[in-house]
């Protein structure tokens, strides 16, 4: 990341997307059930080595688009199915597709166990009912939950992630999100 100093604090330029503010249910253009989507078109900075960069894969500020979904845990296969099948659709366009699921990494673990085992279920039944190839990458995970990475090769057999669909349960616990379920309790999506 690149890093200033402010006042003795420390700053760095947005190195990802993620939801920068709470989000209310309120602003929606639909009810809560049909799962509200954060989104945005991003500018991202990264402090990428120079002998790293290597056109447009690996630079130092590219514009991400990016989206959140907030669901109820018993929806995420559901949720994340379509957007396993988007992005497998669309890096089959490339000369050479692949795509890879990645396990949670014990050691960067967040939050719960039973969340990352969870989370790992739901995307393995997302991406076979929407029948994606796929290979599990044990402890390739991110830290904050479960993740499934598509890829193309390059001409030179090289493999570049071009998108992830991610479980994220860190981020509903940080801005302490939640939702009324239908029996009227406050759950955490």
């Amino acid at each position: 990341m690149y890093l200033t100093e402010v006042e003795a604090q420390t700053f760095a330029f947005k190195p990802m997307n993620c939801p920068g503010r709470p989000w209310s249910t309120a602003r929606a253009c639909a009810p809560i059930a049909t799962c509200p989507c954060a989104a945005e078109f991003g500018l991202c900075h990264r402090y990428e080595k120079s002998g790293v960069l290597t056109g447009m894969m690996r630079v130092r500020s590219f514009t991400q688009d990016d989206a959140h979904i907030y669901c109820a845990r018993s929806r995420s296969r559901e949720r994340c199915g379509p957007c396993c099948a988007s992005s497998s659709a669309s890096t089959a366009t490339w000369a050479w597709p692949t795509s890879g699921s990645s396990s949670h990494p014990a050691p960067r673990l967040h939050g719960q166990r039973r969340d990352v085992g969870e989370g790992e279920r739901a995307l393995a039944q997302a991406l076979a009912a929407e029948n994606v190839d796929y290979k599990v990458n044990p402890g390739d995970g991110a830290f904050y939950g479960p993740k499934v990475d598509f890829h193309v090769r390059d001409s030179l057999k090289r493999s570049w992630q071009m998108s992830t669909v991610q479980l994220d349960f860190q981020i509903p616990e940080r801005f302490e999100l939640s939702y009324v379920s239908a029996d009227g309790s406050k759950q955490r999506p």
